[in-house]
Order: structure tokens, then C-alpha cells, then sequence
């Protein structure tokens, strides 16, 4: 019985991330998502209660596929940006969900215990670096952290960039790469 309660929360999970990111939190019905996973809403209720609850599940569940796909790496934080931009291009939802989350909902409402402690610990380990003198220190590491994130974007579906010409995915990724490294190089010669 177990097993089966499992792999049915599982299905319920696809199915309202296919959802969620396809409509966002106001326009996915309920009813779609218990179809696509194959069981009644009382089911979907019974495990995640409302609509609201169920997008938080999808999003921790989302954070934690991030976080074990793409390991922080503070001593190669360009190919981590790479890593980043690699899974975003495999896993186009995850953008779309976090577009959506703060399009529709308070985003600090939303939060998950995984995400806020994934990210401190990231900007723990930028701010050792910085007074190592490893990484620059002109930007405060909440917000060279929040850089590295954002260029790593560049040019999937859900950004701006995204309807550009199209280039080779490497051509891209090599971007991502290249201006993290530079702006974490050109910027140590200047930081002290």
C-alpha cells in the first residue's frame, strides 16, 4: 500500500509540474491534474491539500532536483554557471515555475526550507572565499551569487534572450562560462 501511495504522489507531482509550468499557479485546474496523474482530486487533496500546498510541493521537489543535479562549486563558480545553464536548457519548467511563483504568489511566502538554506549556504561559502581573497569582494556575495544565477538564464525559452536568433547551445553555454570567469578575473585585479 505504501508503494502504491508513493508512486501515486510521484505521478501527482509530474503531473501538476507539467501543469504549473504551462499555466502557473491561477490558471492550472485541479481536475487536469489529477487526470494527467490518473487519480481523483480527493487523492491530490488528500496528499498535498490545496492548490497552493501542491506548487510548493512541486517547487521543493524542483529546488531539490536543482540542488542534487548542479552541486555548488565556489572554487569554479563559471562552471558551475555552466552547470546551471546545462540543466536549465534540459529542464525548461524549472525557470518557468520560478517565473510563475513570482509572477503570481509572494515569493518570500513561498520559499522552501531547502531553497533558503541551499542558497545560505552558497553565500556562506562566496563570502569564506571573498575574505580568502579567492573571489572579488566589490560585490557583496549575496549579490555576486545572484549574478552568476541570473547570467546562467541567458538564453532559455522563459528569458528575454530566449527568442533572439538562434545560436548553438555551446555557443551559449561558452558565454555563460566565459563572462562569469571574467567577471570574477578582470574584477580581482581591481578589487583591493
Amino acid at each position: 500500500m505504501a508503494r502504491d501511495a508513493e508512486k501515486t504522489r510521484q505521478k501527482i507531482l509530474e503531473a501538476a509540474t507539467k501543469e504549473f509550468s504551462q499555466k502557473g499557479i491561477s490558471g492550472a485546474r485541479v481536475d487536469n491534474i489529477a487526470a494527467e496523474a490518473g487519480c481523483n482530486k480527493a487523492m491530490l487533496y488528500l496528499y498535498y491539500g490545496n492548490k497552493t500546498q501542491l506548487f510548493k510541493a512541486v517547487f521543493d521537489n524542483m529546488v531539490g532536483s536543482l540542488v542534487n543535479a548542479v552541486p555548488f562549486n565556489v572554487d569554479n563558480l563559471p562552471e558551475y554557471a555552466g552547470q546551471l545553464f546545462d540543466y536549465y536548457q534540459e529542464h525548461p519548467e524549472t525557470l518557468r515555475l520560478n517565473t510563475w511563483r513570482r509572477m503570481e504568489k509572494d515569493t518570500a511566502e513561498m520559499v522552501s526550507p531547502l531553497e533558503a538554506k541551499s542558497m545560505k549556504n552558497k553565500v556562506e561559502c562566496i563570502k569564506k572565499s571573498q575574505e580568502e581573497k579567492k573571489l572579488p569582494n566589490f560585490l557583496s556575495a549575496e549579490d555576486l551569487l545572484l549574478l552568476v544565477i541570473k547570467i546562467s538564464t541567458i538564453g532559455s525559452d522563459d528569458s528575454p534572450e530566449g527568442n533572439m536568433p538562434l545560436r548553438p547551445r555551446k555557443d551559449i553555454r561558452k558565454l555563460v562560462v566565459d563572462t562569469v570567469r571574467r567577471l570574477i578575473l578582470n574584477s580581482n585585479e581591481t578589487s583591493d
